[in-house]
């Protein structure tokens, strides 16, 4: 009885059309490289499949997508010409997502609707390093009703090539993201590999972002921030201090703020 399938390096195969079948299956990691032309069609019929691993690009039409029973997923989709939407309303049960840089292209340019996610309360964006912490998938958010922790990986202070927001181009951009966020039922926010990439002027970034997260979202009650870089601990102190005297307009009644480097862990609790 197979529960555990692993198809991994298969991207030196001529394939038109790729389907996985397996009623039994629980877990599936599926990778398929870069190449030059897309599938032409992809299925999935894994009702019992509680956790998957996901990459390639996106294909013409996925005909069928059976994820009945799924609980986490892992998601990096290129975007071409074809029509994710299938896929994306196939994994609407899930309740664990992360998702990668390309994959938010996806949901903006591949799909026609964002589906609801009812079930997902954990969601993680990976920026890779390619994108600014502002480009949020205004969309998943607004249809993830019940989104209790949100984790952003990687994200560039301001991307490289200007703040890229995969909202819907015909939306106003400035309009979008803030008002996702202030009908955010999220209560945790994590900022992962914080300072990795990006500006030198650290402090100013860390003090913008909290004051930006605790102005928008009005139930958040932990915001996170890991820091790879190292810090003087009376230098978080003083963000800490200078957050406070700056602060106006909190949508949160309270929030605990955590600061983590790899030497040094300080919180505060504001206001």
């Amino acid at each position: 009885m197979l529960e555990d399938l692993v198809m991994d390096g298969i991207f030196g195969f001529a394939w038109d059309f790729a389907s996985v079948s397996v009623t039994t299956l629980k877990r599936l990691t599926f990778y398929w490289g870069v190449r030059n032309e897309n599938l032409k069609s992809v299925s999935f019929d894994t009702p019992n499949l509680v956790y998957l691993d996901y990459t390639d690009t996106v294909a013409d039409k996925y005909p069928k997508v059976n994820f009945g029973l799924l609980v986490e997923a892992k998601i990096n989709l290129r975007k071409t010409d074809g029509n994710a939407t299938n896929f994306i309303v196939g994994l609407c049960n899930v309740k664990i997502l992360n998702l990668s840089s390309d994959t938010l292209e996806v949901l903006t340019y591949c799909c026609k609707a964002i589906p609801l996610f009812n079930n997902l309360t954990h969601l993680t964006i990976d920026g890779n390093g390619r994108i600014g912490w502002k480009s949020l998938p205004a969309g998943l958010l607004k249809n993830s009703p019940n989104l209790e922790t949100l984790v952003l990986l990687g994200l560039l202070y301001k991307s490289r090539y200007g703040e890229l927001r995969w909202c819907n181009p015909d939306e106003k951009e400035e309009e979008e993201i803030p008002t996702c966020l202030s009908s955010s039922p999220v209560k945790v926010l994590k900022i992962m590999e914080f300072g990795s990439v990006g500006p030198d002027e650290i402090e100013e970034q860390l003090l913008e972002q909290i004051n930006y997260f605790l102005e928008k979202m009005p139930n958040l009650e932990q915001l996170i921030f890991y820091i790879d870089l190292q810090f003087e601990e009376a230098d978080l102190i003083a963000v800490f201090n200078l957050l406070h005297r700056l602060l106006n307009g909190i949508a949160s009644s309270k929030c605990h703020i955590k600061i983590i480097t790899e030497e040094l862990c300080v919180s505060s609790t504001v206001p």
